[in-house]
């Protein structure tokens, strides 16, 4: 038996591609509203319905230096805890 992967998917695994996200939405935002709000990760769990919860680890707001555990939803219930550090 044999399968047939994209080339992207094998990059996937190793790293070599970030997964995008890219919609549009009408907002009465500024861009700089906008950018500040998607990028303070105390908003992921309001547009990303696979986020259970947002924790800040160090810092305070969104800035650099900054730590977050956000929890995901996984497979038949589970899920994850992923570690995001702002650095740059």
């Amino acid at each position: 038996m044999s399968f047939n992967v994209p080339a992207y998917a094998h990059a996937l695994r190793y790293g070599e591609l970030m997964a995008r996200y890219v919609t549009t939405i009408p907002s009465s935002l500024t861009p700089q509203e906008a950018f500040a709000y998607m990028a303070d990760l105390h908003n992921f769990a309001k547009w990303d319905k696979g986020v259970v919860k947002v924790v800040q680890v160090e810092g305070s707001g969104a800035g650099l230096g900054t730590i977050f555990d956000v929890t995901v939803k996984g497979f038949r219930n589970s899920t994850s805890t992923l570690r995001y550090t702002t650095t740059e």
